[in-house]
């Protein structure tokens, strides 16, 4: 049986998914916004996808989940209970139970898609970037160079770490190389290259992806729809 973690103070939204889950093979484990903590999520994982009503007053608990995701691929749906969504629970229940949503297949401890922004997803299995349902092939130092952004975003990055975990002990590569390949990564990821908003750099210190799994992203999300952070399809 699936196991889905719904986060939410709100009656009627409660109500609801319950609703839609009883004829299901979905267990909903509910959990109020202000008694969640990042023990509960640790103790307890993995789920199979979380419920996220953001029409809840704390938001807090969405720092915490963000690790949740991260380490074991789970979906973070996110709900705003503060509009009719009956028709949208329900579809989104049946799309749970046919595994649209919540994959069974091993993760190998790595997501397999990442959300860069809204309209970029970054696929690790098919070596891909799909920008606005379009697929974009990616060169293996391309990837590399994505990934290990990916992988250690929030942080920054200098050239010479780059450099360092890219290329390694290639003698033939310089600074000059990383410019290079960031411009191509730009031209597939942002939406004006020329003034970059997810593949970012600061004067001095390096290089860095801000993506959906930043917590500032949170407040700016398009959430009309209901929406599977991770495991997008």
């Amino acid at each position: 049986m699936k196991s889905v973690l719904l986060i939410s103070d709100n009656p009627i939204m409660v109500k609801l998914v319950i609703e839609n889950t009883m004829k299901s093979d979905i267990k909903i484990d509910l959990q109020s916004p202000g008694t969640l903590t990042p023990d509960f999520l640790q103790e307890n994982n993995p789920y199979s996808a979380v419920l996220i009503d953001t029409s809840s007053r704390d938001t807090s608990f969405l720092l915490a989940l963000i690790p949740l995701s991260q380490k074991y691929g789970v979906p973070i749906i996110l709900l705003n209970g503060g509009q009719d969504h009956t028709d949208v629970v329900s579809e989104l229940i049946k799309d749970l139970y046919r595994g649209s949503v919540i994959s069974t297949a091993p993760i190998d401890n790595e997501q397999e898609k990442i959300p860069i922004n809204r309209n970029v997803i970054f696929d690790l299995k098919n070596h891909i970037i799909i920008n606005r349902d379009v697929e974009i092939s990616l060169p293996n130092i391309e990837y590399r160079l994505l990934k290990t952004l990916c992988e250690r975003s929030p942080d920054y990055l200098s050239t010479e770490e780059l450099l360092d975990v890219v290329w390694g002990e290639d003698k033939f590569v310089n600074v000059d190389t990383v410019y290079v390949h960031i411009r191509r990564l730009r031209k597939k990821i942002e939406a004006n290259p020329g003034n970059p908003k997810n593949l970012i750099n600061q004067k001095g210190v390096g290089y860095r992806i801000h993506s959906l799994f930043d917590p500032g992203e949170y407040s700016m999300y398009d959430l009309e729809k209901s929406v599977a952070v991770n495991g997008l399809n």
